[in-house]
């Protein structure tokens, strides 16, 4: 006899079992969209998919000539394309994102959200412009490109998977890198909403929240706790679309640290992260 509770663990087993397909089809053959070709964790996750087996990576970016020169380990074993993507001109993102997939030439089972500025905490805070500006890519930006790409992800025979970098910087706020926490905890809600509102047209959103990776981005920053890497992070977004998992931490200890960082007292945070 089936009792609710059965019934209750039998949706939760058919949710993950649709999205465990959902993702799963990202790493066969069909092509790559990386939006921010330029970013070293979306070329990085890029090339862990042509190692799984997709065929065509298309970077969309602003400087075409530079998104080529940074995806050198690519050449010989995928297909690269380039398609013009500007993160802050939302009236573009629908023509560019549709660009992409006609690009790629076939079926897109993946596209990276991968833009984002960075910035430094002092330069926001003398110039609320230049915040304002930085805010405007890694929040609006973020959602209007998720929107096109899910919506294109959707409209396919076999819809494919949304990626959504993060950071683990939306679990508390911290004077180093606020502004940019702030714009990420933004996207990151807005993406786990995306989640469920794509989930039955079949497009699998996946939300990944990396600690410090120390690529170009990060370079002069001091080090910091659980640092990680481009191509540790990739092997971590593989791990995951394999799995069906709904959201990436990487490492993937330091989802263990969310629930006592985000309860800490913040005299006891900033000595633990070496802040004033």
């Amino acid at each position: 006899m089936r009792t609710p509770l059965t019934r209750i663990m039998g949706t939760f087993r058919r949710a993950r079992d649709s999205q465990s397909l959902a993702h799963n089809s990202a790493a066969d053959a069909g092509a790559v969209v990386v939006l921010g070709g330029g970013s070293e964790i979306g070329l990085a996750i890029a090339d862990a998919l042509v190692s799984e087996g997709a065929r065509t990576v298309v970077l969309a970016g602003r400087d075409p000539a530079a998104m080529r020169r940074g995806a050198t380990a690519l050449e010989g074993r995928a297909r690269i394309e380039t398609v013009v993507f500007e993160g802050r001109a939302y009236d573009t993102h629908v023509s560019s994102v549709e660009e992409a997939f006609t690009t790629a030439g076939g079926p897109v089972q993946t596209v990276i959200l991968a833009f984002a500025v960075l910035g430094d905490t002092d330069a926001f805070e003398a110039s609320p412009t230049l915040a304002g500006g930085a805010a405007t890519v890694n929040f609006a930006g973020a959602v209007s490109a998720s929107l096109a790409s899910a919506r294109a992800l959707a409209r396919q025979s076999r819809p494919g998977t949304l990626i959504v970098l993060s950071s683990t910087a939306v679990v508390r706020p911290r004077r180093a890198n606020y502004i940019y926490a702030a714009a990420k905890a933004g996207l990151d809600f807005f993406a786990r909403g995306l989640a469920d509102s794509y989930r039955d047209r079949g497009v699998g959103v996946l939300i990944v929240r990396p600690g410090f990776v120390r690529t170009r981005m990060t370079d002069g920053l001091a080090a910091r706790p659980q640092e990680t890497t481009a191509e540790a992070v990739a092997r971590d977004v593989v791990h995951a679309l394999r799995s069906g998992a709904e959201v990436c931490w990487s490492p993937r200890q330091v989802r263990y640290l969310r629930i006592p960082l985000r309860f800490a007292p913040a005299w006891l945070v900033r000595r633990v992260l070496r802040e004033r």
